[in-house]
Parts: structure tokens; C-alpha cells; sequence
């Protein structure tokens, strides 16, 4: 197969190419997949590339996004005046934003935001300081995510950590602890989302193993989110600064942290070890489909079709539904509603056994 032609295939470092090595667009370096961890992969190629070509959507979603980003600030500033519970208004505008912003800085990093390399590293690079990420180092990782999602011999890119739960049972009391404190949905989304975008993203994860040429961009959008927080000191103060933005922060957070939690932990998820691991079943059954109604698919930029994202990651967001009404035989395996998927806060730990998930009172079993 030849390889796709445009710049937009192209992410330096992280190339992203379809060959007869890598059919579904992933980092050949970083992904090491075989061709039998691919069966399957190729016969959908056919199928999924008309839907891969961005439009003028893009321009039109990033502007929009900035507006609201942008208005959500004044009206946040200006409640804030009359009271501040107030504020919490604008603060969610602001949120709303900072999820539509963070879609298409997703998109950018799987080149399906424009055609031209330098506009999604460009665009990815600054939406990065609004969402308070690092455009390239963040990529790095969620592209391994996309290549070992549901893999149990290769976990810890980009992902939700997870135990088995021989490996839960066997952790050290402390190891335990923390990784309760973790899963904590008083800690997942309340503190959590603040010292993940506002401490731990300003740090090289790996810093041993990870390119320069990655890390790099972690040292240009901690430059860059300094001079926002400067910024915005000067026009509306430290006091209504952090205000705004700790709330802000905690909304946008929690909300992407959810959205991406259930999209991989639900009842009759796949995991796999890496000898009979397959990337389709990974995306197809490993991913679901969260049926969010029109508004709240709007504000998540269609990431409820998770599925198909992960069987083809340069499909733009807005193209996802038109695939999934025209493609009836891509239905993903396991698909619910925003409702349904509140049952997930109760999986923790993976039976490798039983081949689900479990929760805590599973271990004494």
C-alpha cells in the first residue's frame, strides 16, 4: 500500500505514514506492531480514507473556539464583580472551550486538523498554552496510547493506569493505597485535573528515554503559559485570575479525564496480552460509543465515537458521525449513554481470569 500523500501525514519525529507496515497511520518507531497485530487493519483502509480530508471546518471550529474561550473570560471577569459564585458561570463557558480547544489539538497531533504539517504543529503549539499541554510530548505519548490501547504487556502510554488483579493483590499496602487514591473520583476529579494540566504537564515524563526534540516542547509552552498567566495578570489581577481559572480548570479537566476514562473502562471491555493483541479488536471493542446527545457530542468535538478514532485516528472529529451513519457494520461493540456510563466508577482492576473488569471487593474474593 502506498503511503498517503500530503503534508499532513507527516509529524517530523513522529511520522505518521500508511504503509504496508503501519495501515491505520501510527508512529512505525514508536508502535512496533506486527503485521499480525494488524490483521484486519488493511480491509478497512478502503472505507475510512474518503472520510480522512479536512475542510474548512477546522478554521471554522478553531475560531469559534477562541471566541468562546475568549467571551467566557469577560463574562467570568465581569460576574465575578457581582459575585463570585457568579463567575462560575463564565468559568464553564471558559471550560466548554477549553474541551472544544483540546479536540482540535487532538486532531492536530493526528494531522487530521489540516492537510499542511507546519499549520498542525503550529496550531497544535498554541492551543497547547490555552490547554495548558505540550502539543509535541503530549502527541508522543497518545500515539503509543493508540498503539498499545488494551495491550496488557505494554500499558502506561498515555492512558488511565490500571492494575490487574493478581497485581493489585500482590502490591505492598502503600502501592495499594496510592493506587486508590488515584482511581478516587474525589481525587480524579477535583484535584487531579489541576496537578495534572497545571504541574504535571509542565514536566518531561520520561526524561531518560524521551527525544530532546520532544521535550522541547514542553520548555516552549511552559514559556508560553507563562506569558498567558503574565497576561492575564496585568488585565484582570492574580485574585480573579485564579478564581477563574482553578475553576476552569477543574471543569475542563474532569470533564476530558470522564470522557476518556469510560471510553476504554466499561463493562465487557477487551484487554489483551501483546502475542494475541489485534488493533482492531483493540479499537472496535476496546473503545466504546458514548451516545452523548447533540449538545453535549458538540462540546466534546464527537469523541463519543471513540471507536472509530482509534481505528482511524486521521479522521477529523466532524467527519466521525457521517462515518458512523454511512457505516452501519462499524457499529462499535459496546455503545451507551452518559447515564450508563456512571456504572464504570465501580471498575478498578482488571480479572485477567474472568477476562472484565472488577472492583475492590473483588480482591478478597
Amino acid at each position: 500500500m502506498n503511503d498517503v500523500g500530503g503534508e499532513g501525514t507527516e509529524h517530523a519525529a513522529e511520522t505518521v505514514v500508511a504503509t504496508a507496515a503501519s495501515p491505520i497511520g501510527l508512529t512505525i518507531e514508536a508502535a512496533d506492531l506486527t503485521s499480525e497485530s494488524l490483521a484486519g487493519a488493511r480491509a478497512w483502509r478502503p472505507v475510512l480514507r474518503p472520510y480522512e480530508r479536512s475542510d474548512a471546518r477546522s478554521t471554522a471550529q478553531l475560531v469559534s473556539a477562541i471566541a468562546m474561550f475568549v467571551a467566557g473570560w469577560v463574562l467570568a471577569v465581569r460576574l465575578f464583580e457581582v459575585n463570585y459564585a457568579l463567575s462560575l458561570i463564565g468559568s464553564m463557558v471558559i471550560g466548554v472551550a477549553a474541551i472544544r480547544l483540546f479536540i482540535i489539538f487532538h486532531d492536530c497531533g493526528h494531522g487530521s486538523f489540516s492537510r499542511s504539517r507546519r499549520l498542525n504543529d503550529i496550531v497544535g503549539t498554541f492551543v497547547g498554552v490555552l490547554v495548558f499541554t505540550p502539543f509535541r510530548h503530549w502527541n508522543y505519548a497518545h500515539i503509543l496510547h493508540h498503539a498499545t490501547s488494551s495491550d496488557l504487556d505494554r500499558r502506561g502510554f498515555g492512558d488511565v493506569w490500571t492494575m490487574t488483579l493478581e497485581e493489585f493483590r500482590s502490591a505492598s499496602p502503600s502501592r495499594r493505597r496510592y493506587y486508590r487514591f488515584y482511581h478516587s473520583p474525589w481525587i480524579m476529579f477535583t484535584v487531579g485535573p489541576v496537578i495534572k494540566f497545571a504541574f504535571l504537564q509542565r514536566m518531561v515524563a520520561l526524561p531518560d528515554t524521551t527525544p530532546r526534540r520532544i521535550t522541547r516542547s514542553v520548555y516552549v509552552t511552559n514559556v508560553g503559559i507563562a506569558a498567558f498567566v503574565a497576561l492575564m495578570l496585568v488585565l484582570v489581577g492574580p485574585v480573579r485570575f485564579l478564581a477563574v481559572q482553578l475553576p476552569t480548570l477543574v471543569i475542563s479537566g474532569s470533564g476530558a479525564i470522564w470522557l476518556f476514562y469510560v471510553q476504554h473502562c466499561f463493562e465487557g471491555a477487551y484487554w489483551s496480552r501483546r502475542e494475541q493483541w489485534r488493533y482492531v479488536d483493540a479499537a472496535m471493542r476496546g473503545s466504546s460509543h458514548l451516545r452523548l446527545g447533540r449538545v453535549l457530542q458538540y462540546v466534546s468535538g464527537n469523541i463519543g465515537f471513540h471507536h472509530l478514532h482509534h481505528l482511524d485516528a486521521r479522521i477529523p472529529n466532524y467527519n466521525l458521525p457521517r462515518c458512523a451513519r454511512e457505516h452501519p457494520e462499524l457499529q462499535a461493540e459496546h455503545s451507551f449513554t452518559l447515564r450508563e456510563s456512571l456504572a464504570a466508577r465501580h471498575l478498578k482492576l482488571w480479572d485477567e481470569r474472568a477476562a472484565r473488569y472488577v472492583g475492590y471487593e473483588a480482591v478478597g474474593r
